[in-house]
């Protein structure tokens, strides 16, 4: 039987993985992909469209940016081709 070695790195990697299903997760769930569609928006915007904290979005859309999800130009995000593609609701490739 060939038992897996679970060190430091793998438990690292594992939890990474589950952040990063989470925030993928959550902002499909709070339309982020869709409300950006073609456009560049400032967390404030999104916020106010959402109804959240712009604290909490500010995190989310960065968490997004690092993600390689969303890109950032100053202080607006939008999405990138393949967020455009597979997560904005109108696109016949939706698969959020």
């Amino acid at each position: 039987m060939n038992e897996e070695v679970w060190n430091a790195a793998k438990l690292f990697r594992t939890a990474g993985h589950y952040w990063e299903a989470c925030t993928l997760q959550t902002g499909v769930r709070l339309e982020i992909f869709t409300l950006l569609g073609d456009d560049y928006r400032t967390a404030e915007e999104l916020a106010g469209q959402i109804g959240a904290s712009v604290r909490g979005i500010s995190l989310l859309l960065n968490a997004l940016t690092a993600m390689g999800i969303l890109n950032k130009k100053d202080s607006r995000y939008g999405n990138t081709p393949e967020a455009r593609a597979h997560l904005v609701k109108d696109s016949d490739q939706y698969c959020g």
